[in-house]
């Protein structure tokens, strides 16, 4: 809750929610929106851009502060198109530049849309994972332990020689295998203030079958 007031500043809302109401009233009867109004807009959607970048770049920092004192094998971020992927392209490139010896991955939607070409926008990451992760990242957990190659863990793309690699796709068969998720505060420590925000999904398929061009 905490995270979603730091970075949608509530100061903008009033003014935000102004403008919004009086360009879609006007669009609902079939006129085009006052041109003031739409110039409004952008430029107070360009203040809260720039808002958030500036906190997205005290979280990189806060996150490396937290390094020093908490070192870790990997980190991982989950990766999704636009804003989700920008602000996590920011954090990645700013800790890979902090700390040069820390392996980072990247997963999620983004990865299996995009690919490898990930790696054309971004040096901040190191390995990135299509597919299902849920395997994987223990094999990654492995490798990073010295147990195993990166060559030989499934749904991977990385560069060797400054060659991409892809590994082969690997597919989790049996959905029941999976471990049930821990949401207790040890996990989750924002479950204890009732910080984190609790919303109850229900996945129909893995993944997404779509092959959305955005």
């Amino acid at each position: 809750v905490e995270m979603v007031r730091r970075l949608y500043p509530y100061q903008y809302s009033q003014q935000l929610q102004t403008l919004a109401k009086k360009i879609v009233s006007v669009t609902r009867t079939g006129q085009a929106p006052d041109p003031a109004d739409l110039q409004a807009f952008y430029e107070l959607e360009n203040r809260i851009d720039a808002f958030q970048q500036q906190e997205i770049v005290k979280l990189a920092q806060e996150i490396s502060k937290h390094l020093q004192t908490h070192p870790v094998d990997f980190i991982g971020f989950k990766l999704w198109t636009g804003a989700g992927f920008a602000g996590v392209k920011i954090i990645a490139e700013y800790l890979k530049k902090a700390h040069p010896q820390l392996p980072i991955i990247g997963g999620g939607p983004h990865v299996d849309w995009y690919r490898e070409m990930i790696f054309n926008v971004t040096a901040g990451f190191d390995v990135l994972v299509y597919g299902e992760g849920e395997e994987t990242i223990t094999l990654l957990a492995d490798h990073f332990a010295g147990k195993i190659e990166l060559e030989k863990i499934p749904n991977l793309i990385f560069k060797k020689a400054g060659e991409i690699v892809t590994t082969a796709e690997k597919r989790i068969t049996d959905l029941n295998q999976l471990p049930v998720p821990v949401y207790d505060s040890s996990i989750y420590p924002a479950m204890g203030n009732s910080q984190k925000i609790k919303v109850l999904f229900i996945d129909e398929s893995r993944g997404c079958p779509n092959k959305c061009n955005f």
